[in-house]
């Protein structure tokens, strides 16, 4: 077997974005259900994903190469996002994860899902990954002028779901498949595509081509759920009372509920400052958001993190660098 992960998977910037949300806006606000709800939906998502990536790593093929959340813009502001991508010269493969509980029903037109006594309707996952198919299909033959031949499985990854499939729609049984089917599935479309389509060069070349090109989502989610900005509580997070109680004391952090001393509560601060409101922060902005009184504290601390700046000491703008901060914790673990 070998094979080849060009494109990890990373935790996703909008789990990110919504736990900062839940950190800094009040126990009570009227969206926070909505945000709890989609974070749980984002994060068995995730957990989805990961349950493919076993299975993938099993395969014995030729040697392939598989990306991992794939972003690409197919018309100006509109987007086709893939958890799991396998690629050869001679095919490649979409691997949409669904990680989703109950007694799950299948038809042309729609998925339903009773859990609980509740039924929730949902758009048809196979259309979904077909059209991802397509668009895929599309762009690959636009830049390399060959038809790579491509399929897509919708992977339902939850151990406890039932799915019930309409018998007047045989495509759902070839397109829907569980983790353990993926080997078996994935073999059936590669002995129909024996040769390769593409050679050395031109595999690579498409490869560098689609990872340059990915998108990263960026979502505004405060502007989604209406949230105003000046619903957002400051301080800085406990993770040990889950509260915004940590204060400044004798140059340490200090909780002034819990009294755990954190190390590290001006770092994270800062990071959740980034995902709800951008890179860029001044001295008064960290004052505020961080709750300190002191405008030599908050310069040293800026200064400490060696942040990029931009304009003269007075009137400085920081620019945070997340993906720095959060190495940088992981250097003071």
């Amino acid at each position: 077997m070998i094979y080849i992960i060009i494109k990890h998977r990373k935790k996703p910037k909008r789990i990110s974005i919504l736990e900062a949300v839940l950190q800094y806006i009040p126990p009570n606000h009227p969206r926070r259900n909505d945000v709890e709800k989609d974070l749980a939906i984002r994060r068995a998502g995730v957990y989805g994903e990961q349950s493919v990536d076993y299975y993938l790593k099993q395969l014995n093929f030729e040697k392939h190469v598989i990306v991992q959340d794939l972003r690409l813009q197919i018309a100006p502001g509109i987007y086709t996002q893939m958890d799991n991508l396998l690629f050869s010269p001679r095919y490649f493969f979409n691997y949409d994860s669904k990680h989703i509980a109950g007694d799950i029903k299948l038809d042309e037109y729609q998925m339903t899902r009773e859990l609980d006594g509740y039924v929730e309707t949902f758009a048809n996952p196979i259309v979904q990954v077909e059209n991802q198919q397509h668009h895929l299909e599309q762009i690959i033959a636009k830049h390399t002028k060959k038809h790579l031949p491509g399929t897509s499985f919708v992977v339902f990854t939850h151990p406890k779901s039932i799915i019930h499939i309409d018998q007047q729609y045989p495509l759902a049984r070839q397109k829907v498949i569980r983790p353990q089917q993926i080997r078996h599935r994935s073999i059936s479309f590669m002995k129909k595509n024996p040769n390769n389509v593409l050679d050395d060069r031109q595999f690579n070349d498409l490869l560098q081509f689609l990872i340059k090109n990915n998108i990263p989502e960026d979502p505004d989610i405060l502007s989604e759920y209406q949230i105003p900005i000046q619903d957002i509580l400051t301080g800085m997070y406990c993770e040990n009372c889950k509260r915004l109680s940590i204060e400044r004391r004798n140059r340490s952090w200090i909780c002034s509920i819990c009294h755990n001393k954190s190390k590290d509560a001006h770092i994270k601060a800062l990071m959740a400052y980034y995902l709800l409101f951008g890179p860029k922060i001044t001295n008064r902005g960290c004052r505020y958001f961080l709750n300190l009184s002191s405008v030599s504290i908050a310069s040293k601390l800026l200064r400490s993190l060696n942040l990029k700046y931009e304009g003269s000491y007075r009137n400085r703008t920081y620019i945070l660098d997340y993906e720095g901060l959060e190495k940088l914790l992981e250097v003071r673990k």
